[in-house]
C-alpha cells in the first residue's frame, strides 16, 4: 500500500474520520499511464494549433446547445471548484417565504368562506345553523373520516417540503468550471496536471478516447484520495496540537490543585488503536497464548539453575 488506512476519533467522544488507503500501483499500470498521458499531450497540441487557425472540431457542443450545461460531468477539462453560492440559500428562502404565503391565504380563503356559509343560513332561517358535512357510506357501517386521510396527506406533504427546504438551506456550495482563455490553455498544457487532460463530453466520440478516458478518470480518483488524504493528515496535526495543550493545562491545574491541597479529576485525552496503524507490528508478551519452544541447551541449562 502506498497509504496505510488510519484514523482520527475525536478528542472527547467516540467518533472516527478515517483517511483512504491508496493501493501501489504496479509498473505495467504506471507505463499504460504514461503512455496514454503523453498521448493526450500531443493530441492536446494539436488542438491548441486548430484553435489557433480557427479550424472547426468534429463535434462542438455550440452545435448541440446554445448554453453551457453544468450537469454535464467533465464538460470543461480542469479541476472543478467548489465555491460558496448564496444563490441557493436565498432561493430556499425565498421559495419558503412564497410556500408560508401561499398557506396564509389559503387558510383566509377558507376561513372567509366559512363565515359566508354561516352568515346566508343565518339569513334565510333567522336562525344560526350548524354546517353537515354529507358522506357517502352504507347506514350504520362504521367508516373512516375521509378528513383524517386528508389531515395526514396534508401532514406528510407539509412534512416532505419542509424537509425539501431545509435541504436546500444546507446547500451552501456550488461546483463551478472555469474557461480558460488561449494564454492560460498554452500555459496549462507546459505541465498538465491530471484535470486539464481529461476528454470534454463531445471529444469522447471514438472508443480509443473512450478507453483512455477511463485510465484518466482512474487517475482523477487517486489524485482526489490523495487531495483528501492532505485534509487529513492537517486534522491529525490539528489534533496532536489541542492534545498537547490540554496536557499542558493538566499540568497548571495540577499545580494550583497541590497548593490548594485539594483533589480533582482531570480529563486526560486517549489514543485510539485505529490511530496509529504499525502497532501491528507491535508484539507484547501477552500476545503471545503459546508455550515458548526450549532447544535441547536450553532445557539442560534451565534443569542446572533448578537443581542449584
Amino acid at each position: 500500500m502506498e497509504v496505510q488506512n488510519k484514523a482520527v476519533r475525536s478528542i472527547k467522544g467516540d467518533m472516527l474520520v478515517f483517511n483512504y488507503g491508496i493501493r501501489k500501483r504496479s509498473a505495467e499500470e504506471q507505463r499504460r499511464l504514461n503512455q496514454v498521458i503523453n498521448f493526450r499531450r500531443n493530441e492536446l497540441r494539436e488542438k491548441l494549433k486548430r484553435i489557433e487557425l480557427k479550424l472547426q472540431e468534429v463535434m462542438d457542443e455550440k452545435d448541440f446547445s446554445r448554453f453551457k450545461e453544468s450537469y454535464i460531468m467533465n464538460r470543461v477539462p480542469a479541476k472543478p471548484l467548489y465555491e460558496d453560492d448564496k444563490s441557493i440559500e436565498e432561493a430556499a428562502a425565498s421559495f419558503a417565504a412564497k410556500d408560508a404565503e401561499k398557506k396564509s391565504k389559503k387558510a383566509q380563503e377558507e376561513k372567509k368562506n366559512q363565515a359566508q356559509t354561516g352568515n346566508q343560513a343565518q339569513q334565510q332561517t333567522g336562525k344560526r345553523m350548524p354546517t353537515l358535512k354529507i358522506t357517502k357510506g352504507k347506514l350504520g357501517a362504521k367508516t373512516k373520516k375521509a378528513a383524517d386521510a386528508d389531515d395526514a396527506k396534508n401532514a406528510a406533504s407539509n412534512k416532505m417540503q419542509a424537509r425539501d427546504i431545509k435541504g436546500m438551506e444546507e446547500m451552501f456550495w456550488a461546483v463551478k468550471y472555469q474557461l480558460d482563455t488561449l494564454d492560460e490553455f498554452k500555459k496549462r498544457l507546459e505541465n498538465p496536471n491530471i484535470w486539464d487532460l481529461i476528454y470534454e463530453s463531445y471529444d469522447l466520440y471514438s472508443n480509443p478516447r473512450k478507453r483512455m478516458q477511463i485510465e484518466l478518470l482512474r487517475e482523477v480518483i487517486f489524485e482526489l484520495k490523495r487531495d483528501y488524504n492532505k485534509e487529513f493528515d492537517s486534522l491529525e496535526r490539528y489534533k496532536e496540537d489541542q492534545i498537547f495543550m490540554i496536557k499542558e493545562k493538566n499540568e497548571l491545574i495540577k499545580e494550583l490543585l497541590a497548593n490548594l491541597k485539594t483533589e480533582d479529576e482531570l480529563f486526560e485525552p486517549d489514543t485510539h488503536l485505529l490511530e496509529n496503524p504499525d502497532h501491528i507490528f507491535n508484539v507484547s508478551e501477552a500476545d503471545v497464548k503459546v508455550e515458548k519452544y526450549l532447544t535441547k541447551e536450553e532445557r539442560a541449562k534451565l534443569e542446572e539453575e533448578r537443581r542449584r
